[in-house]
């Protein structure tokens, strides 16, 4: 029940977050300086707690194998791409029909990712929802 709850919050803010960011921020700010002023304020965030709230974080990134970074960095780079990706999209695209499209898509390569690179079987359940997805999002997007 609390799993189901912290759900419907992340989803509840997500969809928020998403209806903000198109109709308050992007229409008055291009997608770089929005960011350039959101990652700022992340920064100035992540200081603050690593300076004040838990002071060990700070350690444990210091004391990282070199190796391990990579994977770090790996995010970093996709999570910028993404995110300015997001932006140009939701500069120019309904935030529903966005959404819409963004998520099934993301399911559907998050299966074959899992099994392509990670061993994860899939089973036939799952190749029957991937199915049904790509109706969904055929059906969603037509004209």
């Amino acid at each position: 029940m609390k799993l189901m709850i912290i759900t419907i919050l992340v989803a509840f803010f997500s969809a928020n977050l998403i209806l903000f960011q198109q109709n308050f921020i992007l229409n008055k700010m291009n997608k770089y300086q929005f960011f350039c002023a959101k990652n700022t304020l992340f920064f100035l965030f992540v200081v603050f707690y690593m300076t004040f709230v838990n002071k060990d974080v700070y350690k444990n990134l210091i004391n990282m194998e070199l190796k391990d970074w990579k994977y770090i960095l790996l995010d970093g780079a996709l999570s910028i791409t993404n995110i300015i990706l997001w932006y140009n999209l939701l500069q120019n695209t309904d935030a529903n029909k966005l959404v819409s499209t963004i998520n099934p898509l993301t399911i559907i390569f998050i299966v074959i990712l899992s099994c392509v690179f990670y061993k994860k079987t899939i089973t036939r359940y799952e190749i029957f929802g991937i199915l049904l997805v790509l109706i969904g999002l055929i059906l969603i997007n037509k004209k």
